[in-house]
């Protein structure tokens, strides 16, 4: 047995199985629970990292936001056919480059986190959804316009060319007091669905990835009009009960401009 064999025989092991029942490797187990369950019950426990050896467990982590890192290994080879990496994502993903690692064969390993994990707030999410009396276009054109924001998002100037990647700034003046709040646009589907980090200058919380919060709108046709959803991560639960207020005053701004 190889050194690589023996380390793996080593290692604690969770099977995840729709057809098997039992597992004969004394180092492995079945999960008694969901993908996502279990690996949440993991990411709370003190120890060593999990690692995710299976492209259709990776591929469902990542759909639910729950991996932590991608490790993208690259040989000096070409097998002329293969399984499609990303083939069932279903957003978009902004990762960043956290480091990388050479070997002398010329293999690669590309170490990625995705920002929208590890780096922000995630939890505490609440949810916002209303219907509105008009089409999906023109209620798209109210979220993304600059112009119409300011008219019902408390005079805020919005900033952005909603590309993936690009920052997206609201910058005003409350009460005396100048404002600029910030993120990044991470998901921009037209007229279907977007999503953005962002952090408030007034939470008092420094300029770090970790204090930013994730913010997306849906939109959907419906037969009396459009229907949007608004979900938002929030710091603790006290303000994720206020979150679905705050943006119901802000939408009904909005139906104000577009019914």
């Amino acid at each position: 047995m190889n050194d690589f064999a023996v380390a793996i025989d080593k290692i604690s092991k969770i099977v995840f199985s729709n057809t098997i029942v039992d597992v004969d490797w004394k180092t492995a187990r079945l999960s008694d629970k969901s993908l996502e369950e279990k690996v949440i019950e993991l990411k709370k426990l003190c120890g060593k990292d999990v690692f995710i050896g299976s492209r259709s467990l990776i591929i469902q982590l990542l759909n639910l936001n729950l991996l932590d890192e991608f490790q993208l290994c690259i040989h000096p080879m070409v097998e002329g056919k293969a399984l499609a990496l990303f083939e069932k994502i279903n957003h978009n993903i902004i990762f960043k480059l956290a480091k990388t690692k050479i070997f002398n064969s010329g293999t690669i390993i590309l170490y990625y986190e995705p920002i929208t994990t590890k780096t922000m707030v995630t939890y505490n999410v609440s949810t916002y959804k209303t219907t509105i009396n008009a089409s999906v276009e023109k209620v798209w054109k109210a979220l993304t316009n600059a112009e119409i924001v300011k008219q019902y998002f408390f005079g805020s100037n919005q900033e952005t060319d909603w590309k993936i990647g690009s920052t997206i700034l609201w910058t005003g003046e409350y009460e005396g007091t100048k404002y600029v709040d910030k993120g990044k646009v991470l998901e921009f589907l037209p007229n279907k669905k977007l999503s953005y980090s962002y952090l408030s200058s007034w939470s008092g919380l420094d300029d770090k990835p970790e204090n930013y919060l994730l913010v997306s709108y849906e939109v959907k046709s419906i037969e009396t009009g459009t229907e949007l959803i608004i979900t938002q991560s929030n710091y603790d639960e006290e303000k994720a009960k206020h979150s679905e207020g705050n943006w119901a005053v802000v939408i009904d701004g909005l139906k104000k401009l577009v019914e």
